[in-house]
């Protein structure tokens, strides 16, 4: 298969994995992506090897390929990086972006969040990504980017599970106004230490989710063996 095919099915899937239409744990098969893209079933596989090697599929024996699912350690572990690049790229694109550049940047997400209080979730989760992807933008810096990209796919699922906790939109909102603010005053070192904070407050709430999913499970359990 023609390498411009490969990389055009690997981007589809990757973005079916990045909106959640293929959830962690759903099973990829040659088979089925043969019969859906029209391909033979070894072209098939050159796909699911390179959304292996970007760490989106995970081959398990007997099973196949499967969308990564990841324990919550390992999402934690995910999430302490993102931090780290997060916060550089909010501090560079501080640094970088023009004064042009900055302005509709911060017209641009006030038009977009004028109705905050009443707002869906899936479109703050489309204003998020936007916001995001200026901010990237803004930092000039593709290799940087590039990584935060990788871990964000991987880690969608989760981050995105965090919206639904009561007020997380409301206090996401806020977080991006602070970075916002950073931003616009050509202020790295504030712009840093709000993302930081921005991503690290996501964090948290996925590792009270998971910790409130593990008590429910130990809970089945212990019932399950007094049944």
């Amino acid at each position: 298969m023609a390498r411009s095919l490969r990389s055009q099915l690997v981007e589809q899937i990757w973005q079916e994995i990045e909106a959640g239409q293929l959830r962690p744990g759903s099973r990829l098969d040659e088979r089925s992506l043969g019969e859906r893209f029209g391909i033979s079933r070894t072209p098939a596989r050159e796909v699911l090897l390179e959304l292996s090697t970007a760490g989106l599929v995970r081959f398990v024996p007997r099973r196949g390929a499967i969308v990564l699912s990841m324990s919550p350690q390992e999402t934690v572990s995910m999430v302490e990086v993102l931090v780290a690049l997060e916060g550089e790229a909010a501090a560079l694109a501080a640094r970088r972006m023009s004064g042009a550049d900055r302005e509709a940047f911060a017209r641009g997400y006030a038009e977009r969040t004028r109705e905050i209080a009443t707002l869906p979730l899936e479109n703050y989760s489309e204003i998020n990504a936007s916001f995001h992807d200026a901010i990237y933008a803004g930092c000039q810096n593709e290799f940087l980017t590039g990584e935060i990209r990788k871990l964000r796919v991987r880690l969608t699922p989760y981050l995105h599970s965090s919206f639904v906790e009561r007020g997380r939109l409301r206090s996401s909102h806020e977080e991006h106004l602070a970075v916002l603010a950073a931003i616009v005053a050509a202020d790295p070192e504030s712009a840093r230490a709000a993302m930081r904070n921005h991503i690290l407050n996501g964090g948290n709430l996925l590792a009270d989710i998971f910790a409130r999913s593990t008590r429910r499970n130990s809970a089945s359990d212990d019932q399950g063996i007094q049944q």
